[in-house]
Parts: C-alpha cells; sequence; structure tokens
C-alpha cells in the first residue's frame, strides 16, 4: 500500500491541465495484479478513468470512488517521520491507495455473494467530467450504496458544503499613468464593490449555528486580474470568488442573495448534501469502523465538495470517509500520516468483507430501501 501510494504521488496528475493517464496506468495495473477486472475508459483524449469490478454471485454492488487528478503544485515527495508529503498525498491519493490495497486483499477470498465496484476518475478537482460519464453512461447501474473516499480524518462525513463560484467584472478606459485623469481606472472600481463582498462575508457570522451546524458559510475572493504595467491606467479588472453553501441553504436563494450584494456571473454551483446519520449506509460503516478499530467512529460536516452529491443525485445513497485532513489538503505541505493510511485500509476492507459476504435477501430490509431510487432521504437533499 505505501508503494502504491508513493507511485501514485509521484506521478504528475495536476488539473488544469488534466494529466491523470499515469495515475491512471499505475492504478489498473495494480488492480488487475490483484484480480480484479479493470477497465481504462477515455473520458478525453490522455483523460481515462479507471473501472475495476470484483465479482460476486450478486451483479448489487457496493461502490467505492476516488479521484486521480490534484490541484496545481509539485514538489519532490518525501517521508518526514509518520507522514508522507506530496502533491495529492491527502486529497485524495491516499485514499485511493488504502481503497485499492483493501480491495487486493478481500479479491483473495472466494464465496463472494455480492460485487464491488471500483472507480478512480478524472477532474473532480475541477468540472467533474469522471463520475459525470461514469453516471451518463450507466457504468454504476449495479450500485446500491456508495463511499467516497476523500480526507476526512477517518470521521464519517454525512454532510458536506456546496458552493456557487462567481466572476465579477469592471471597465474603465486606459491612458497612460502620467496623464491619469484621461482614464477611468478599473482597478479603483472594483474597490467599493470588494469592501461589499467583505462586508457581506461578515454578515453571514453565526448563520451555521441558526442552521444547527458547528461552521459558519463563508465567501473567497480567489482570484483579482487587472492592468498591464504601472505606468498605463487598467481598462479592465476581474475578480472570482465563491460562496459556500450550507446543507439547510438553497443555491438560488444563495446565488439571489449574492447578486443582491454585487452584479457579479454566476459561472457554476454545486448544491450542499446531507443524509440521515442514521441511514443504512451511514451504519454500515460505523460497525466496520468499530469492529476494525475498536472504537466508535465520529460524524463530521465535510467542508468542501466532493462528487457525493452527484452519487446521491443519480439514486445512490453514500457517504464521504479517508485517511488524511481536509486542512492539508491544497496546501504547500499537503501530507498524510502513515498510521492513518493503514487504519483506513483495516476499515474500508471491513466493510467490503461485510458487504460481500451477505447476500440480498440477508439485507432485503436495506436494499429495498437502497433500491427506492426517488426516495428523498435516500438522495439525501
Amino acid at each position: 500500500m505505501i508503494g502504491l501510494l508513493e507511485a501514485l504521488v509521484r506521478a504528475d496528475s495536476q488539473n488544469p491541465p488534466g494529466r491523470e493517464a499515469e495515475a491512471a496506468d499505475i492504478l489498473a495495473s495494480y488492480l488487475h495484479n490483484a484480480g480484479l477486472a479493470v477497465e481504462v475508459r477515455e473520458v478525453e483524449s490522455g483523460r481515462p478513468n479507471v473501472i475495476a469490478r470484483l465479482a460476486g454471485d450478486s451483479p448489487e454492488a457496493l461502490l467505492l470512488n476516488g479521484h486521480l487528478d490534484t490541484v496545481p503544485g509539485r514538489w519532490e515527495p518525501r517521508w518526514e517521520g509518520e507522514r508522507f508529503y506530496g502533491r495529492g498525498a491527502c486529497d485524495m491519493k491516499a485514499g485511493l491507495a488504502a481503497m485499492a490495497y483493501a480491495l487486493a486483499r478481500v479479491a483473495r477470498h472466494q464465496g463472494r455473494k455480492r460485487s464491488v465496484l471500483f472507480t478512480a476518475v478524472i477532474d473532480e478537482e475541477v468540472w467533474f467530467k469522471g463520475t459525470k460519464s461514469l453516471i451518463a453512461d450507466g457504468a454504476l447501474a449495479d450500485c446500491v450504496c456508495g463511499y467516497v473516499a476523500e480526507p476526512t480524518s477517518l470521521t464519517i462525513a454525512t454532510s458536506l458544503q456546496g458552493a456557487a463560484e462567481f466572476t465579477l467584472r469592471t471597465s474603465g478606459r486606459a491612458s497612460h499613468a502620467g496623464m491619469a485623469e484621461l482614464g477611468d481606472n478599473a482597478i479603483r472600481s472594483m474597490l467599493p464593490l470588494l469592501a461589499a463582498l467583505a462586508e457581506y462575508a461578515d454578515s453571514l457570522r453565526g448563520k451555521g449555528a441558526n442552521l444547527g451546524l458547528p461552521v459558519d458559510p463563508s465567501v473567497n475572493i480567489g482570484t483579482i486580474r487587472g492592468g498591464e504595467v504601472v505606468t498605463m491606467v487598467p481598462a479592465d479588472c476581474e475578480v472570482a470568488f465563491d460562496r459556500q453553501i450550507l446543507p439547510g441553504e438553497s443555491v438560488a436563494d444563495v446565488v439571489a442573495e449574492v447578486q443582491r450584494v454585487v452584479p457579479a456571473r454566476l459561472e457554476q454551483s454545486f448544491p450542499p448534501w446531507q443524509i440521515d446519520s442514521g441511514h443504512d449506509v451511514v451504519r454500515a460503516l460505523a460497525d466496520a469502523h468499530l469492529a476494525a478499530l475498536g472504537k466508535p467512529a465520529q460524524t463530521s460536516v465535510f467542508r468542501a465538495y466532493c462528487e457525493v452529491e452527484l452519487l446521491a443525485a443519480a439514486g445512490i445513497p453514500a457517504v464521504i470517509y479517508g485517511p488524511g485532513s481536509i486542512e492539508q489538503a491544497h496546501r504547500p505541505d499537503e501530507y498524510v500520516n502513515k498510521r492513518e493510511l493503514a487504519a483506513a485500509a483495516q476499515v474500508y476492507e471491513r466493510l467490503i468483507s461485510d458487504f460481500t459476504r451477505s447476500s440480498q435477501e440477508a439485507n432485503q430490509r436495506v436494499s429495498t430501501k437502497f433500491a427506492d431510487r426517488s426516495n428523498a432521504d435516500s438522495v439525501g437533499r
């Protein structure tokens, strides 16, 4: 498992530009050698999903899902004591390695009554093309429950924040800086809009508590671009920002709220998600965590977006659980702890074994609930 993680992290899969092929080949080879039926399916040229099946007597499948791509930024991976540093070590190649290792161990045993589908997808960090493709192609049709290996510090994330991403632009008129009065400075025009955004962000304090959550929604200005050189009055300025959306908030209401504050254009949005902590998909993982690690699992809010919401919308009840802390994701010192990686593999192995050893008939109550694809609780909205 350590060797697989190291190889995956050394494979450059930054997105953008989207170069997941090397990591996909490493993972596909590992799973093929473990005895799984593996398909490397291109979504775009040079950008493949990995789809691996561990077959049982019934096609009814447990879905294990993770993403191959990372945000930009590269440095030489390294070990420092129990910590492995490298881009993607936490988000989320550790989760992929732990799931693949657990699957390889379960694959050694015969007599599986139900199946497992493992998917490692492209483009989670930008447009979610990998998982969207799997859903559109019907590749997940047999899946009755799912687990996404995003970094949760081995807590069970039963809700996550959504987000709305916006672009804000101001225009002016260029001129020589020596005659600035002849121009119209677009950056200066942006300043009151940024002040309005900051005031709006401050107004969100305490809203999480009103929704029964331990965190507040936030506004983050991610990029600002304007001007060409110091000797010119800038004619254009552009800001990109996002508003995080908590479970209990409406995307449409949040978008309207933001656009009352500033004249921003919505670029894309992702709804928040939540599933009842008593749902069978949660309980199965909680049981596996307790059996493998000897202590109860904690639940949490996942403070980022991930594709569990897409799975839920497709009728696959799922939760988020994986090694590493989301606080380490996208940082220049991203790392994962070796002991947490090993613990995740133990839990995944127990979860997979429990699912594959049980028959559909023995789990009729669970299967019936999962099969109701229109059930709002199952979808987790």
